[in-house]
C-alpha cells in the first residue's frame, strides 16, 4: 500500500467531513470556522463551559501570513531538491518518503503523474504561496483585535505542506527517486505544450490576478493603522461587483487550474479542490449572512455568493 499516499488522502478526506459536520453546530460554526471581523461581530449566547472555552481559544487573526511562510519554505525545499539536486543525486525527498514507503518498490499510484505535471505543479505553487506572503506583509490590512480560532489556524499550518505534497505524490515515482538515469531533465519544451498545461497555466495566472485586485481593493476599505479599529465597508470592483465574496472565487479557480493541469485524473488533486470549494464556501456563507445583518437593506441582493450561476 502506498502509505505517505494514503496519509495525505486522508487528510483532506478528515477535514471536508470534520468541516461539514461542523456545519450542524452553530456555536462550533461560528467560534470554529470563523475569524476576521465574523468572530467580532457575530455572537452567540452559551452558558456551556466547554463552548465558552472552545470559542476563547484563539490567535490574532494577522498570523495568517505564517501559513505562506511556511508554505514558501517547503515549497522552495521540494523545487530544489526534486528538480535542480536530484539531477546529480537522490536529494532529501526520497530519504522522507522512505520513511512511509519502500522506495525500491513503489506502488503503481506513485507513476500516474507525468514528470512534467509534477514539476508545473510545484511551481505554481510556489508562486502562489510567494504572492500570498507578499500580500500578507505588504498588501493586506488586518483589522485590529481580528482572531480566528486556534484549530484554524494549526489546520493552516498543515495546509501548505501536505497540499506540496499532493501537488506531485502520484507522480513521485517520475521523478527520478529510485533512478536517476531514468529522470527526465531538462524538460524538453515541447511537454508544455499540451492542452492541459497551457490552459492551466492561463487560468492560475487569470485567477491568481484578480485575487491580488480583490484583495487590494479590501485592503483599501482599511486603515494603514493596524493599530486602530476602522469601519467595514462593501467591497466593490472588479469581481466584488457581481459576486460577494469574490477573492474566494478566485481562490477555488486557483486550485481548479491543479486538476485541469492533471487533466482529472488524479485523486489527490481533487481532493485539494474539494475541501477549498468546502471550506471557502462556508466562510463565503458566513460573510453573506453577516452582511445583510450589518448593512441592511444596502447590502447589495444581486450577487452570486461565491459561484456564479451556482452559488
Amino acid at each position: 500500500m502506498a502509505v505517505l499516499l494514503f496519509l495525505v488522502r486522508i487528510f483532506y478526506i478528515i477535514i471536508i467531513i470534520c468541516s461539514i459536520t461542523i456545519l450542524i453546530f452553530r456555536s462550533l460554526k461560528i467560534s470554529i470556522l470563523s475569524y476576521g471581523k465574523f468572530r467580532t461581530s457575530v455572537q452567540f449566547a452559551t452558558k456551556n463551559p466547554i463552548e465558552i472555552y472552545i470559542q476563547n481559544l484563539t490567535v490574532p487573526k494577522r498570523w495568517f501570513k505564517h501559513y505562506y511562510i511556511i508554505g514558501t519554505f517547503w515549497t522552495t525545499f521540494l523545487i530544489t531538491d526534486i528538480i535542480i539536486l536530484q539531477n546529480r543525486n537522490i536529494g532529501y525527498f526520497a530519504w522522507f518518503v522512505q520513511i512511509f514507503d519502500n522506495i525500491e518498490k513503489y506502488e503503481p499510484e506513485y507513476f500516474k503523474e507525468p514528470y512534467t505535471e509534477c514539476v508545473i505543479g510545484l511551481v505554481m505553487l510556489q508562486i502562489q504561496t510567494i504572492r500570498r506572503m507578499y500580500e500578507c506583509f505588504f498588501v493586506e490590512r488586518p483589522s485590529a483585535g481580528a482572531t480566528m480560532h486556534i484549530g484554524l489556524y494549526f489546520l493552516g499550518l498543515a495546509f501548505y505542506p501536505v497540499t506540496g505534497l499532493a501537488i506531485f505524490i502520484e507522480g513521485i515515482g517520475n521523478l527520478g527517486i529510485v533512478n536517476i538515469k531514468d529522470k527526465e531533465f531538462p524538460i524538453p519544451f515541447t511537454n508544455f505544450l499540451s492542452w492541459n498545461i497551457l490552459l492551466a497555466i492561463f487560468i492560475f495566472i487569470y485567477a491568481s490576478y484578480h485575487q491580488y485586485v480583490l484583495h487590494k481593493n479590501l485592503a483599501l476599505l482599511r486603515s494603514k493603522d493596524f493599530s486602530v479599529s476602522s469601519s467595514y465597508f462593501i467591497p466593490k470592483g472588479d469581481w466584488f461587483d457581481y459576486i460577494a465574496s469574490a477573492h474566494y472565487t478566485a481562490e477555488i479557480l486557483i486550485y481548479f487550474s491543479f486538476v485541469i493541469l492533471t487533466k482529472g485524473f488524479i485523486l489527490t488533486t481533487w481532493l485539494v479542490f474539494i475541501w477549498t470549494v468546502v471550506c471557502l464556501g462556508i466562510v463565503a456563507k458566513n460573510s453573506e449572512e453577516w452582511g445583510k445583518e450589518k448593512f441592511g437593506e444596502d447590502w447589495p441582493k444581486n450577487r452570486w455568493i461565491i459561484i456564479p450561476y451556482v452559488y
